[in-house]
């Protein structure tokens, strides 16, 4: 999205805004499975893949072994990756500035809720098709 990144850029944030929402996602809950992060990002088991891979190599997240299931993998930012989250706490408000310019609170609602039952039909399926 050419908007974000232009703003990432200004702030100086270098890994690709589809990252950012692991990042994000892993501030709220960390030591996820690596399939819960897929499914919770509605991405495909390969490109989340993808993305950890370069967030591990750039010293964003970690990885460690489940300790349940040791093919599992659970997923944790590192200090670099819990010092972008924050960076990135000063880079949101100005993309939801941009996005949500002249938009009233009655629009906000109707928009959120179809993207809720958007977000929540992909989930459905992508539990279904992971069964």
């Amino acid at each position: 999205m050419k908007t974000v990144n232009t703003i990432s850029e200004k702030k100086q944030i270098d890994i690709p805004v589809h990252e950012m929402g692991i990042i994000s996602d892993l501030k709220k809950k960390e030591g996820v499975l690596q399939q819960e992060l897929a499914l919770s990002m509605i991405r495909n088991k390969s490109s989340i893949t993808k993305m950890l891979e370069r967030l591990e190599r750039d010293d964003y997240i970690r990885k460690e072994s489940d300790e349940v299931d040791a093919r599992g993998k659970r997923i944790f930012l590192t200090r670099k990756g819990k010092t972008m989250g924050k960076f990135m706490n000063n880079v949101l408000p100005d993309v939801h500035k941009v996005a949500l310019e002249g938009l009233s609170d009655a629009d906000m609602k109707v928009a959120l809720k179809v993207l809720n039952k958007i977000y929540n039909n992909l989930l459905e399926y992508n539990s279904n098709q992971s069964k």
